[in-house]
């Protein structure tokens, strides 16, 4: 095949097994067969450590012993019973054996899941091909079987719960792991075990001889019965017992083998009560035995290609004992009673040769056939490159005779997977047909990062992106190369292993401290010179990464599940399926071949071609797609970054333009004139050629094109629920079937609009109209016809529904998955780890949920169901029906919110549409996000329709787990704009964003004094009155406050709320404001209000200056008298003050002739007849009555109240004026000795 191009029908899912939880993992230490014999039954047989691998490794010698297995393979169950599917792993050289299960399904949805891995860490290495795995149709138990270095035979009986409950795994393991060790291989040693059935077991010996061991159906394995037998019949001769080593045997290994050494064994089908059974080996010397295991003899014996060979040539034949794929068995019969079963064998001697064999009577030297013996079959090689065949398996394929060839093919790390439908009786002829080839994954061959200056994302951001891709790396790949990168740079390591910080956090921190801002040439800082140390350093540390992933990605065995009729590939980290190509993976990776192979795709995927679809048209849908993905190849960096830059801006921006004037802005922004040369478009044409040259291109071609890209909601056909495994194989392969989407659409756009402008391609005006595709478009006989604004507007709708898939599909939250199967008891819930920390990508979403596999159809394959499966659950986005489709945007927006990760919450919310609930549930998200501007003009552009639209379902954002509108809110939307406004007002009122609850809650208003006056409008009313004063006076929106309080119907809570008010506004400094507002009906209360606030004030040099404010108040409202009270009341307490010495020295308070000029001319403006005021100073009288001995104990009497004329006003004014003369005069009155209280006068200056 490496002289042309192959075709792929096949494509890889591959997944990380080094993934999983530690609570998962299970550690157990089986003892040696010599420790457990002395062993007294108080000490326990077996101690299990817990699991606390860790996914960091100092280099990659350590990486590849922890964690990277060196031999694995997947066992699949012949029956429907759960679990079904095994996966083995040998790691840590040999010494632990991992195994568990890795089913894509499980039958039934209250199945409990089997996340659990077995660890067994052996005292001694595994021996290579020492693992084998059987099973019963009698029970459940999955029998594993063990073959150390130190020849102990351990045999494990697992049931179903060892994989489910850490309890069973843990407790009584001396009853599911039993030892025995053969006393053959005391003196022989075992190159490989098979297993036939649990009960019997052969294994090959390194003398040439085999070894058979039984077991009764009721033992538990700590004892078998052997059998030694080599091709001289039952028994051991001397040769067998001595361990010749010499000229004549092949080293592996610390072992000297015989060349006569069996590495590949195979048991024949049961053919009838009456016919032996026989066991097929190949010899490390190229040959072909058959044993009778009633006689244990050699029936036959020939040479693997069935061909003489003279004795000097045996080196040349000489098979490598590490190879153990070389035959299978095929139980069919083709030719009568002639033949009983087929042999199929491999001979990896020069390019290597198939043979195929019938086996009519394999006791005898001619009953086994070579079919063909005089064809060559030699399998094509992937390509020009030197390729070594590891393995392959024979199945059949439901009609008699038809079989399927697998093989794995290796060439260093890499591996490809080929497949061929053959007539076994016409194998000569098929062999030369269509082989068909498994293409290996997009993700992780993507183009690099390119860090240009002409985008605002720097190296970092675009390397953490592409290195953190989900499923791209492991983090254990990711913390091993970040230990590696610090050692090569000498950083210090203990930056990177602070436990607080996440594992994206320490390879920034590591690589962006290896770069420093430096000085350019003109002094200033060189920020060119930064992007560019730091892209090469991101570099340096992705070569690592990179070659760990060749590592961890080295195929290691194939397998294949007969029951599900499905291939594994296991790696040395993972295992891959090999499931087949949709439509648009096999148009777009056999662009250029899949005209040579209609034939067998019509055999073989009848279901590709739509109905009454010619052969043609699906070449030419071929075509498009190649044409358009090598247009796009040879775009320049800088190209490509405008073509993208371009089209964000075209999906997410209202157009303001017509289509056609768009498509032409599109090509001018991009600068299609200036970057695509004459060779580009010459190549154009020459791919577009291959259909027929430019003039190929119709809209109806787009439109198959495009139509294969909808993925149509499929309805279950099966009760089968994916298992969390099968889960992440789903959501692995949809990663790679959207990103192929997005990659064809956007190769698509390009192509149209360039050939729609670019005048290349030339222009006739000339032509009928009718010859135009819808009257639009253009065509002279070479240019398209196509309707090109229709292909664009569709191109863009296609292109922005698979950009969301594809940000979901690499999106991963946190939280515990929805789709966990079954409800665990008690006991189980205690006891049963979590399957790992939460779905990635798409499972997590609502419209995602409802997804159920279609496994297991009739007549269908589960490599085939795989990617029905995995377009129908891309098909739950509904992307053919738009108004589910905003719906499911909205669900997802809603379930991002809950989770509270707003930042990501943000991004997406570009996707969203504009109608009502986009709206609101964008207002909701700002909301939270504290932009209380933002939110607000969404609720408001929602009010309409959501408070007006009939019959408004709730229940379709309300996702069952994540309300965003609680039960009892319901009742606001879909009927009145006074209802919806209550609720934003309520939103707004719990975030404490007091100004937007006024506002909404004046807004409630205007629509609530617009309906009917009643008992329930009445209360609505106050409670919204009363969240627009309390928001106004918290917000200092005083005139809001005023008037919400005159519109208080209970005069009970208005005269609350105007104290409120009035003092609110008079600590606020706004005296001002408050003598402004009119309070109509309500002076009075204010007066009392500012009165009360005067005569409760504890001090005039602190607080509010109430006395101030009433004056004031008093003096605008006409009350000069109660102005003058004021003023009196504030001049009694200015004199009281004077006694103190922290208020003797307040200016405020020295104004005390003043406070009288003030008192004396308001009096002197009302009527002489009203010119006095009331005091209420306490008497000197009083005041003596009380001694200090008294004052105390006895409560003050009431102060006496007296009236003041402005004529007293007048002397005290003058009495302060004569104390303040005498106190410049330096003149100080002091009080005498007596208790006359009589004063003197004293001169200073006299003496």
């Amino acid at each position: 095949m490496g002289d042309r191009l192959p075709f792929y029908s096949f494509k890889e899912t591959r997944l990380s097994l080094n993934s999983s939880p530690p609570s998962s993992t299970i550690a157990i230490r089986p003892p040696s067969h010599a420790s457990l014999a002395i062993q007294t039954s108080r000490v326990p047989l077996l101690r299990r450590n817990p699991a606390k691998e860790s996914l960091v490794a100092e280099d990659e010698t350590v990486f590849a012993r922890r964690l990277l297995a060196t031999s694995a393979s997947a066992y699949h169950r012949q029956s429907r019973r759960y679990p079904r599917s095994f996966l083995w792993r040998v790691l840590e050289d040999g010494k632990v054996l991992s195994i568990q299960a890795v089913d894509l399904s499980k039958s039934s949805e209250h199945a409990p899941e089997a996340p659990l891995i077995l660890r067994l860490a052996f005292p001694n290495p595994v021996r290579p091909a020492g693992v084998t795995l059987s099973d019963s149709d009698l029970d459940d138990a999955l029998n594993v079987f063990v073959v150390t270095t130190s020849n102990d035979l351990y045999t494990l009986t697992l049931s179903p719960k060892h994989f489910q409950q850490p309890s069973t795994a843990e407790s009584s393991v001396e009853k599911w792991c039993k030892t025995f060790l053969p006393s053959s291989f005391s003196f022989r040693y075992p190159h490989r075990i098979v297993a036939r059935s649990p009960q019997e077991l052969l294994v090959s010996l390194h003398d040439g001889g085999l070894l058979r061991l039984t077991r009764g159906r009721d033992d538990d394995g700590s004892s078998w019965t052997e059998t030694f037998f080599n091709e001289g019949g039952w028994g051991s001769s001397l040769r067998g017992l001595i361990p010749w080593q010499g000229s004549n045997t092949v080293r592996f290994g610390r072992m000297n083998l015989e060349q006569s050494t069996a590495t590949d064994l195979a048991f024949s089908p049961h053919v009838g009560e009456d016919s032996p059974e026989h066991l097929f080996t190949v010899c490390l010397d190229h040959t072909l035995k058959v044993w009778n295991l009633h006689t244990g003899k050699v029936g036959s014996s020939r040479d693997l290609l069935n061909k003489p060979r003279h004795p000097h040539e045996t080196a040349k034949y000489l098979l490598d004992p590490g190879q153990t794929s070389l035959m299978n068995i095929v139980d069919q019969r083709l030719r009568g009673e002639r033949d009983q079963y087929y042999l199929v064998t491999f001979s990896p001697v020069g390019t290597g040769q198939f043979k195929f064999w019938a086996v009519s009577n394999a006791d005898a030297a001619t009953g086994v056939e070579d079919l063909y013996p005089d064809d060559v079959f030699v399998p094509p090689s992937p390509s020009s490159e030197i390729w070594t065949m590891t393995q392959f398996k024979v199945v059949p394929d439901g009609d008699p005779g038809i079989l399927v060839i697998w093989i794995l093919w290796k060439n260093n790390t890499s591996s490809r997977v080929q497949s061929l439908r053959l007539d076994l009786l016409r194998a000569a002829e098929d062999w030369q047909d269509a082989w068909a080839c498994t293409a290996a994954e997009i993700l992780p061959a993507l183009p690099l990062p390119v860090v240009s200056h002409l985008e605002p994302l720097d190296a970092t951001d675009k390397w953490v992106e592409y290195l953190f891709y989900p499923g791209r790396y492991t983090d254990a790949m990711l913390s091993t190369a970040l230990s590696i990168y610090e050692q090569n740079l000498n950083v210090a390591r203990r930056q990177s292993t602070r436990t607080t910080k996440s594992l994206q956090e320490r390879v920034c921190l590591s690589v962006g401290s290896s770069v420093a801002v430096t000085a350019g040439s003109s002094g200033g800082a060189d920020y060119q010179r930064f992007r560019t140390d730091a892209d090469y350093q991101w570099r340096r540390y992705y070569r690592i990464v990179a070659e760990l992933a060749k590592q961890s990605g080295e195929a290691l065995s194939l397998a294949f599940d007969e029951y599900a009729d499905i291939p594994w590939v296991v790696t040395a980290e993972g295992i891959a399926a090999v499931r087949e190509c949709n439509v648009v993976e096999l148009l777009h990776q056999n662009s250029a071949t899949v005209g040579r192979f209609l034939g067998t795709l019509r055999l073989s995927r009848p279901e590709v071609f739509l109905e009454d679809q010619r052969e043609s048209e699906f070449v030419k849908m071929a075509g498009l797609i190649g044409a358009a993905s090598a247009f796009t190849e040879g775009f320049s960096d800088a190209l490509l970054h405008a073509c993208r830059t371009v089209l964000q801006s075209e999906i997410f921006q209202q157009p303001s333009f017509s289509v056609p004037v768009r498509i032409q802005s599109f090509y001018d922004r991009c600068n299609f004139l200036g970057q695509i040369s004459d060779d580009d478009i010459s190549q154009l044409r020459s791919s577009l050629d291959e259909i027929g040259g430019v003039k190929a291109l119709t809209t109806d071609l787009f439109r198959a094109v495009l139509g294969r890209l909808s993925h149509a909601k499929q309805t279950p056909v099966s009760e089968a629920k994916a298992t969390a495994f099968g889960e992440k194989v789903v959501v692995r392969a949809a990663q790679e079937i959207i990103h192929l989407n997005t990659t064809v659409l956007f190769d698509l756009l390009m192509l149209l609009v360039f050939v729609e402008v670019d005048e290349s391609f030339g222009i006739d005006e000339d032509l009928p109209e009718d010859f135009l595709e819808g009257g639009m478009g253009r065509s002279d006989g070479h240019g398209p016809r196509i309707n090109a604004p229709e292909l664009y507007l569709t191109l863009l709708s296609l292109f922005r529904q698979y950009d969301v898939l594809a940000f979901l599909s690499k999106t991963s939250l946190p939280g515990k998955s929805t789709r966990e199967a079954g409800t665990p008891t008690k006991e189980e819930a205690s006891q049963a780890p979590s399957a790992g920390p939460g779905l990635s990508g798409l499972l997590h979403f609502p419209c995602f949920r409802a997804w159920r596999p279609r496994w297991l159809q009739p007549r269908r394959t589960m490599s085939a169901t795989l990617t029905q499966s995995i377009d129908g659950l891309i098909g739950h986005a509904e992307l053919e029906q738009p108004e589910l489709y905003q719906l499911h945007l909205l669900q997802i927006q809603l379930y991002i919110i809950a989770r509270g990760d707003l930042s990501l919450a943000r991004q997406f919310s570009r996707y969203q549409s504009n109608d009502a609930w986009a709206r609101y549930v964008k207002g909701r998200l700002y909301l939270m996000s504290q932009e209380y501007a933002v939110a607000a003009v969404h609720f408001k552009k929602a009010a309409f329709q959501l408070a007006n639209r009939a019959g408004l379902d709730i229940t379709l954002i309300n996702d069952s787990e994540d309300l965003l509108i609680q039960e009892e809110e319901t009742r606001y939307f879909g009927f009145n704009l006074h209802s919806y406004y209550y609720h934003i007002m309520k939103l707004f009122d719990k975030e404490g964003a007091g100004s937007y609850v006024a506002d909404f809650a004046e807004t409630c208003l205007h629509f609530v004094n617009a309906i009917s006056d009643d008992d329930s409008t009445r209360k609505l009313r106050a409670e919204v009155l009363g969240h627009l004063f309390s928001s106004s006076i918290e917000t200092s929106l005083f005139d809001r406050a005023h008037s919400a309080l005159l519109r208080y119907p209970d005069k009970t809570k208005q005269r609350h709320a105007l104290g409120r008010l009035v003092t609110a506004m008079c600590q606020k400094g706004e005296g001002s404001r408050l003598l402004s507002l009119p309070f109509l009906g309500l002076q009075g209360e204010v007066d009392e209000v500012l009165s009360a606030g005067s005569q409760n004030a504890l001090s005039l040099h602190s607080g509010p200056p109430y006395h101030k404010i009433l004056y004031a108040w008093r003096m605008q409202h006409g009350d000069f008298r109660g102005a003058a009270a004021a003023l009196h009341g504030r001049l009694q307490r200015v004199q009281s003050a004077q006694g103190s010495f922290s208020e003797r020295n307040d200016p405020e308070l020295n104004g005390v002739t003043q406070g009288y000029l003030a008192l004396i001319n308001v009096l002197a403006s009302v009527d002489p007849d009203q010119a006095w005021v009331l005091s209420t100073k306490q008497s000197t009288a009083s005041k003596a009555k009380l001694s200090p001995s008294t004052q105390g104990t006895k409560p003050a009497p009431t102060p006496a109240r007296t009236v003041v004329t402005i004529a007293d006003i007048r002397r005290d004014y003058q009495a302060e004026l004569d104390r303040l003369a005498c106190i410049e005069n330096d003149q100080f009155a002091f009080s005498g000795g007596g208790g006359g209280g009589e004063e003197m006068d004293v001169d200073v200056d006299s003496m």
